[in-house]
């Protein structure tokens, strides 16, 4: 079970528009988060775009960990908005250890 006392009024406040997850980047990022960024020099020297930190990344991040903490997929997609688990699938190869654990399981029937 994933923990996180306080962080349901974060995650779901029951309108998509209310809910910080789902704020478009235009309207939610904020000018702080790009200067810390630029002060950190986390995009010094960086030349493709996908490589960028940017707001989008803490909603990437939130997936990754979700999913390498072995949250379903479900979940996680529930929990991004996504209108499709197709959308969610691109986390999928990072639970690919605990795919090995699952056939593992079938040791015991051999």
């Amino acid at each position: 079970m994933l923990e996180a006392p306080g962080l349901e009024k974060w995650l779901w406040s029951g309108k998509r528009d209310l809910n910080p997850l789902f704020f478009s980047v235009k309207s939610f990022q904020s000018k702080t988060f790009k200067r810390t960024v630029k002060e950190l020099g986390f995009n010094d020297g960086l030349l493709d775009s996908r490589d960028l930190v940017v707001f989008h990344t803490l909603r990437h991040t939130f997936a990754s960990w979700l999913v390498q903490k072995d949250q379903p997929l479900y979940i996680v997609s529930e929990l991004l908005g996504h209108s499709s688990l197709m959308m969610t699938k691109r986390y999928a190869h990072l639970s690919s250890e605990r795919k090995l654990k699952a056939t593992t399981v079938l040791n015991a029937f051999i």
